[in-house]
């Protein structure tokens, strides 16, 4: 027997079995597993199964679905059974030639069964006696058992002379007290026929029934199983859009960070160096400075010695050369100071010019840098709410995940409970086996029903003619009756009016009558007795 011919009549075979995902590690044991069932090449399993959500097979019905499913599950694959369109869609899909041999999961189903122990099984095992299909069918063969005994034990009617005689004799004597006359009842039903109607309503409404509940057990199971992947997918899809939000936050806010730091940064080091080079240039400048007065001061004190001292001029004759030579070297040094103070000069403007425009510059910095610290402190409040709006979304995703993880535990408990609907459908196939089992008896008893009805009927329709016939002689005898009764009628009413003639005659004439004249009453009397001759 084939794996897919185990499907009961009516059960959808739109199911699918999708691998939703499976850890990194598991793929050389899948596309192994992949390998030794559906007869791939290593390669092409593997290629496979990095495109998920990954339809396996599809077109199956749901038993074979939840077998398949249970098998990659104890893998350690997430693994889903479907049948609807819309999730479909959205799944790669394995394009198989011709449907591929799904013995080996049957296989593997009679192998944990075998290694069950022998009383869990016995208990699972559904008890016969208690099956409502057993008792209906079992109730009405006893039944129609019992109807032929019925029909045997019907007495027909006695034969139709003896109850003609019977009712002669009653019609003769009660015809004085003239009694109604009792009619024959209308045409009833047989009571075989009574009883084969019964049977036939209560086999009718036996079927509509089980067909009834096995529709609404694949009613309820569709619905179920179809609610069940809408939640999934919607929670799925829900908790995705969550962690991609999330996650895209916590980059925009993390980059927009970063570049505010750095930035920040590079202003203050600019800034930094700035100052640094002015206050470098001042103090050089104030050093020149410092110099160029000290070599004047120098020069003053010099001229007042040799005004001052006209009487060592002698004594600083000598000198003079050396001094004039001094001079000469200072006004070198002069000139020389002169032109690295004009150097210093145009050096001191340029710094000036420098100065001010670095001034300007820093005020610009200054203004740029209290934008920049309006721009910090808003960014700050900015990063302050999405601080807060990043709590409040983590207790809300923190929520979410309690709520997905109560919805898990719903969706496991779910599970259970179809795969009781599973063992479920299985006893009731195993249920619908014994209802084609009780079929072919009914048919058997049906058969012997029929050839005892045929006969029955042959007895009624005799039965019928002998009453049919015994009728029609009652009515006859019942019309002679009434004819009897008519005369009998007419002569007591002849007699009636003979006597109040008599009477009426008695008080008019004379008390003897004339002897020449015939009496009334006996010319009454003798055509009374003409009367009752006739009727033969």
């Amino acid at each position: 027997m084939g794996f897919d011919d185990m499907k009961g009549g009516g059960v959808s075979e739109n199911w699918c079995v999708i691998i939703q995902s499976y850890p990194p590690k598991l793929k050389k044991e899948l596309a192994k597993r992949l390998v030794e069932i559906f007869d791939l090449e290593k390669k092409d399993a593997e290629r496979t199964l990095g495109n998920t959500p990954l339809i396996l097979v599809d077109s199956l019905s749901f038993a074979t679905a939840a077998r398949i499913k249970n098998y990659f599950s104890r893998v350690g694959a997430t693994v889903e059974t479907t049948n609807h369109d819309m999730i479909k869609k959205n799944c790669y899909q394995i394009l198989w030639p011709e449907m591929p041999d799904l013995s080996f999961f049957l296989k593997e189903d009679q192998a944990e069964a075998g290694s069950r122990p022998a009383g869990t099984a016995a208990e699972a095992a559904p008890e016969p006696a208690k099956s409502p299909d057993k008792t209906s069918f079992s109730f009405l063969k006893k039944e129609r058992e019992n109807a032929p005994e019925k029909q045997e034990s019907f007495s027909p009617p006695e034969p139709a002379d003896q109850e003609t005689e019977a009712v002669k004799e009653e019609t003769v004597q009660e015809v004085p007290e003239t009694p109604a006359v009792p009619t024959p009842s209308p045409d009833k039903e047989s009571v075989w026929e009574k009883r084969a109607k019964e049977l036939s309503e209560r086999l009718a409404k036996i079927q509509s029934e089980k067909q009834q509940m096995k529709e609404r057990l694949v009613r309820e199971e569709e619905k179920m199983k179809q609610e069940l992947q809408a939640k999934l997918a919607q929670e799925r899809e829900r908790n995705e859009k969550a962690e991609r939000e999330k996650a895209a936050l916590q980059e925009s806010e993390a980059a927009r960070s970063q570049q505010m730091l750095t930035d920040l940064e590079d202003r203050k080091a600019k800034e930094d160096a700035l100052n640094r080079r002015v206050r470098e240039l001042e103090e050089a400048l104030s050093d020149k400075e410092s110099e160029l007065a000290k070599k004047e001061k120098s020069l003053a004190n010099i001229a007042e010695k040799f005004s001052s001292d006209s009487s060592k001029v002698e004594e600083l004759q000598r000198s003079l050369d050396e001094a004039a030579q001094a001079a000469a070297g200072l006004e070198r040094e002069k000139v020389t100071l002169q032109e690295e103070l004009a150097g210093q000069r145009n050096r001191l403007q340029e710094l000036e010019s420098q100065s001010a425009e670095r001034e300007s510059l820093a005020d610009n910095l200054k203004t740029e840098l209290e934008t920049v610290r309006n721009r910090e402190n808003e960014l700050l409040q900015k990063v302050d709410l999405f601080q807060k709006r990043l709590h409040e979304t983590e207790d809300a995703l923190r929520g979410r995940d309690e709520e997905l993880e109560k919805r898990d535990q719903a969706l496991a408990g779910f599970e259970k409970e179809i795969s009781q609907f599973v063992v479920q459908a299985e006893e009731f196939e195993g249920i619908r086996q014994e209802h084609a089992q009780f079929a072919k008896e009914r048919a058997t008893i049906r058969q012997d029903y029929e050839a005892r009805f045929a006969e029955q009927e042959a007895r009624i329709a005799k039965i019928e003619e002998e009453g049919r016939r015994y009728r029609s002689r009652m009515e006859r005898k019942v019309a002679a009756a009434t004819r009897e009764l008519g005369e009998w009628v007419r002569g007591v009413e002849a007699l009636r009016q003979g006597l109040q003639k008599l009477s009426m005659f008695i008080g008019s004439d004379a008390v003897t009558p004339d002897a020449g004249k015939k009496s009334p009453f006996r010319s009454l009397s003798g055509r009374t007795a003409n009367s009752s001759e006739k009727p033969s």
